[in-house]
């Protein structure tokens, strides 16, 4: 092994295990474009640099490495790639070569440029379609992913990692109905904690994709026979690839649906929970908040006395911004827990209100019948009341006129 590679692998080995795939993976593209290796780049920049040093040639003159990274950069570009993801390689050449104490420039000018500088914020609209779009074998997980990516505002690398068991905890430790409190969690790319927390959406997705599951993987895929290349009967744990897949296809449908993919949940994530929401009587969330669901690095530090993710804070606040995520059409205005509570107590008065006048209505149809009996019975009674009444009063005047001398 060379000693650059040496000094390189060391530097990488101390970034995040998605750094290190994406820079070694982008990196052997350009050698084997150009028919380098990472010690050739070494030595040819170090002898260029010791020339200037010397003399012996003008730091302007420089131009044979940012050259063929620009025409790796255009060919990029050329083959589909997105102008974000084609700039990625300036910053693996510059970590490349700062493991050696080298410099590694360009002219801002030759930056890639364009509209798309990586994927766009998904829509309520889109998001709508490809719900629509999952069909067939795995609608309910596609469903699941959808919801809970939405909810969560993780990155997919990390929700492959969440289990079974995650879920119904996650469940079992939020006291509020209908929400999930995950534990803290180590996101893969910056290594910081996030707090995931999700709603009534992602739950009841996830509810009905587990079927009573109650361990292995949150979220399977079919396992590949590589063989064949065919699909074999059990399943296996969905990778980052897998879900990449899945909104590759679902997205199809979608005007532009190539600048959507399940990042753009993340995206809608953010935007939506920092955004001031009037028609829900909503201010914007805190980004620090944000930030601690999403498992972003943030400025500042929080103390022992400032710990939302302890006092329930974190949640409580997700709770009462949640009407942003929601797809549910009911969700209308920001009704928090406290306010359904209140709307159950009414429904319960209401229902209360009803059983008493229906109780009252029974009884007066009783009352009722009771007085046409009586009425029906003081109708049969009369002429036999009257008959013994003119009895009566023929015997008293026969007893009368007995008594008159």
């Amino acid at each position: 092994m060379s000693d650059a590679k040496e000094r390189f692998e060391k530097s990488l080995s101390t970034k995040s295990r998605s750094f290190q795939k994406n820079a070694k993976s982008l990196l052997n593209r350009f050698l084997k474009k150009n028919g380098l290796t990472l010690e050739e780049i070494y030595q040819k920049q170090l002898a260029t640099q010791r020339a200037i040093q010397n003399g012996e040639m003008e730091p302007y003159e420089n131009f044979w490495l940012p050259n063929l990274v620009k025409d790796f950069m255009k060919d990029m570009l050329e083959r589909g790639s997105s102008p974000g993801y084609t700039r990625q390689i300036i910053t693996y050449m510059k970590f490349f070569l700062k493991a050696s104490a080298m410099d590694f420039r360009l002219n801002p000018e030759d930056y890639p440029q364009g509209e798309d500088i990586g994927k766009t914020v998904i829509t309520y609209k889109q998001i709508n379609t490809i719900w629509d779009q999952c069909t067939a074998e795995f609608k309910l997980r596609n469903r699941a992913l959808i919801a809970m990516l939405k909810d969560s505002g993780l990155r997919p690398i990390d929700l492959t990692k969440l289990n079974v068991e995650n879920f119904l905890l996650a469940l079992e430790e939020s006291p509020h109905t209908g929400f999930a409190k995950f534990r803290p969690i180590i996101t893969s790319k910056k290594g910081t904690k996030g707090h995931p927390r999700i709603g009534p959406d992602a739950v009841e997705a996830i509810t009905l994709y587990l079927n009573g599951r109650k361990t292995g993987p949150l979220f399977e895929s079919k396992k590949i026979n590589k063989a064949t290349n065919r699909p074999e009967p059990e399943l296996k744990r969905m990778l980052p690839g897998d879900i990449s897949s899945v909104f590759n296809t679902l997205t199809k449908v979608l005007k532009n649906g190539d600048q959507v993919a399940a990042y753009s949940l993340r995206k809608f994530h953010s935007t939506e929970l920092n955004s001031s929401r009037p028609d829900l009587d909503l201010p914007s969330m805190s980004e620090a908040y944000i930030a601690m669901l999403q498992g972003k690095k943030r400025q500042g530090s929080f103390g022992p006395y400032n710990q939302p993710w302890e006092t329930g804070k974190l949640l409580d606040e997700y709770v009462r911004h949640y009407p942003k995520l929601s797809l549910t059409p009911e969700i209308i205005s920001a009704r928090t827990e406290q306010e359904l509570i209140r709307l159950r107590k009414e429904v319960e008065r209401i229902n209360g209100l009803e059983a008493q006048l229906e109780f009252e209505r029974k009884n007066k149809i009783e009352k009722d019948r009771e007085f046409r009996d009586l009425a029906e019975e003081v109708k049969w009674m009369r002429p036999i009341l009257q008959d013994m009444i003119d009895e009566k009063r023929e015997r008293d005047r026969i007893m009368k006129a007995a008594k008159e001398p």
